[in-house]
């Protein structure tokens, strides 16, 4: 995640506060992602580096602006404008996270090659807040590259309990090496 996506989530977060429109806009976002992800003919348009702004802004208003709130879309605008239509690609999350923040709310990142057992994720998070990290929701991830174990991040800092780390403590235990 660049400064520029925090510094315009926060920018977006004060702007929405401030015109009690979080609920909206963290909606937008959310609609916005799914075009990303799922129309090829947006994506194409939003990222293209050749249209210019007011070009994409005459495109895209009629099919947006009906589904938008008026902050949103202004927010297009001056993303479009600035030529920094990669940061909606990171913008979604990071408003999120933003909205849990001034809550007292930390999001956990939990990745493991299968599904938690029922009720894991209740467990972790009661854990991580008796450990200091204050009130935590967990996000499952998945990722079948991990061996077993699970690996934990929130924010910049990582908890690694996988299979593998454990290994390469063994290893350099019995090489004599650090680990």
């Amino acid at each position: 995640m660049s400064t520029a996506v925090t510094r315009y989530a926060d920018v977006l977060y004060e702007l929405a506060r401030e015109r009690d429109g979080l609920q909206d806009i963290s909606s937008n976002l959310e609609t916005l992602q799914a075009l990303l992800d799922e129309s090829d003919i947006f994506r194409t348009i939003w990222l293209h580096p050749v249209l210019d702004a007011e070009l994409k802004k005459k495109m895209l208003e009629p099919a947006l602006t009906p589904y938008l709130s008026s902050l949103a879309w202004d927010f297009l605008r001056l993303l479009m404008d600035r030529s920094r239509e990669a940061l909606l690609l990171e913008l979604g999350p990071v408003f999120e996270d933003r909205i849990r923040k001034a809550r007292g709310i930390t999001r956990a990142e939990v990745f493991s090659p299968k599904t938690l057992p029922e009720g894991f994720d209740e467990r972790l998070s009661q854990a991580l807040t008796d450990l200091g990290f204050g009130q935590i929701v967990v996000e499952e991830r998945l990722d079948p590259a991990l061996l077993g174990g699970i690996m934990v991040r929130i924010g910049d800092r990582k908890i690694d309990g996988t299979l593998r780390r454990r290994l390469q403590e063994m290893e350099g235990l019995l090489t004599g090496g650090d680990v």
